[in-house]
């Protein structure tokens, strides 16, 4: 194991965390990445609250209608956008 304390963790715990990660990418993601912004924007995600909890994601109309991400629309995107070379800036500092 990597990480034993978070590995062995009882798995409610684990939901905890994960749906915190989950909400905090997605509010990082729709913050500063136009590219994914306008994505989850076309599937009805506007906010974190819209994509549901990190356990229940898969029930969510909204977030089973978001497409998979290409490597050629990244690429088109940092085309489009050369001011941004990356589709989201890597987070500073860990999730949680």
């Amino acid at each position: 194991m990597l990480s034993p304390e978070i590995e062995t963790l009882p798995w409610g715990e684990q939901l905890v965390l994960d749906d915190a990660s989950y909400r905090a990418q997605l509010a990082y993601l729709l913050e500063r990445s136009r590219f994914y912004r306008e994505k989850l924007a076309a599937a009805g995600i506007e906010s974190a609250a819209d994509a549901g909890s990190a356990s229940r994601r898969a029930a969510v109309p909204a977030v089973k209608s978001v497409p998979r991400t290409l490597r050629i629309e990244v690429a088109r995107s940092m085309v489009r956008s050369p001011e941004s070379r990356w589709v989201a800036p890597w987070p500073p500092a860990p999730l949680y």
